[in-house]
């Protein structure tokens, strides 16, 4: 595969993990052709914006249940802060 921008990368790499169930660094490493790091921290990034949990040696998908909680929180705060907004 050719090389991409990093977020293209990353949203490729979030397909993959939706469609497989899970991914491993060494493989998208190969497939990116670029450094298992640069893929490492592709993976932290997408787990700390919520899409997907890190393992050892790759990434797997979030349950569907913490994927509906977390659209139920950030529902929650957008209506909070209307809500303060309006006062």
């Amino acid at each position: 595969m050719t090389k991409r921008n990093t977020q293209q990368r990353r949203h490729t790499i979030l397909s993959q993990v939706n469609d497989l169930g899970e991914v491993t660094v060494d493989a998208l490493a190969e497939q990116f052709e670029t450094s298992e790091v640069t893929i490492r921290k592709d993976l932290t990034a997408l787990e700390k914006s919520g899409l997907l949990l890190r393992r050892y040696g790759g990434a797997i998908a979030l349950p569907q249940e913490i994927v509906a909680q977390s659209n139920e929180e950030i529902v929650s705060r957008r209506k909070m802060a209307i809500a303060k907004a309006e006062r």
